[in-house]
């Protein structure tokens, strides 16, 4: 379905995005951003206050190493086994060094207490969002792709917002790597997509793809949140 070098243009495009964050990862003030980095065009080391105490300049941020760990099952698996995931998954978390978020927490507490699937944490991080890279690995057909998709995102942000937002930029990305630009695919999978609350959240996305990015991001909100943060990403991508 889609050409080896496309899809490791695109996995590797997130870890760079993971680790280039990582210095100013969680600082919502975008004023400090600005004083503590300047115009950031390398890599950095977090702030002495971060949550990402231990990590140095090119590692990841939590969520970077949460990628690799599902890039890893799915390798080592030759695909991605949901039951298997949740099994190596708790080892992960559990003896994971780095910052524990409180969906991970949840998650991890719903597993434990044997809460039937999905067992992931009613979470709307829009994080709950951006795992879905690694399953193009697997050169699955469409269908099984999206499956797989809905499978972890629930497993660790059940939330509907959240679910619908990966299976839309999973959809986006089948179409930039068959050749369509990302405006183009944006807007049409925007145009299809069944979710009101979603699709109104990219449409405040679109509507401000002209503003500056920092007015237009205060404007949305900077947490993360997917009712703040899902605008900020579509304006910024457009």
């Amino acid at each position: 379905m889609l050409t080896t070098d496309k899809v490791l243009t695109l996995i590797l495009s997130a870890f760079y995005g993971d680790a280039f964050a990582l210095g100013s990862h969680w600082i919502y003030d975008t004023d400090r951003i600005k004083s503590e980095f300047g115009e950031i065009t390398q890599l950095t080391a977090p702030l002495p206050d971060s949550y990402h105490q231990g990590k140095h300049k090119g590692d990841f941020t939590h969520y970077g190493d949460l990628m690799l760990f599902i890039l890893e099952h799915i390798s080592n698996h030759h695909g991605f086994e949901l039951e298997l995931f949740k099994v190596e998954w708790q080892t992960f978390i559990v003896n994971y060094q780095g910052y524990v978020d409180g969906a991970s927490k949840q998650t991890l507490k719903n597993i434990q207490s044997q809460v039937v699937n999905p067992v992931g944490a009613f979470s709307n991080d829009l994080a709950g969002a951006a795992y879905f890279s690694p399953f193009f690995i697997a050169h699955v057909d469409e269908p099984t792709l999206l499956n797989q998709v809905t499978e972890l995102t629930s497993a660790l942000h059940n939330h509907p917002d959240v679910i619908d937002t990966a299976i839309f930029f999973t959809k986006v990305c089948i179409q930039i790597i068959n050749g369509d630009e990302i405006t183009k695919a944006l807007l049409n999978q925007h145009a299809i997509l069944s979710n009101k609350n979603v699709k109104s959240l990219i449409q405040i996305g679109i509507d401000a793809k002209d503003e500056d990015t920092q007015d237009a991001l205060l404007n949305f909100g900077t947490d993360c949140s997917l009712n703040a943060s899902l605008p900020g990403v579509i304006q910024i991508l457009l």
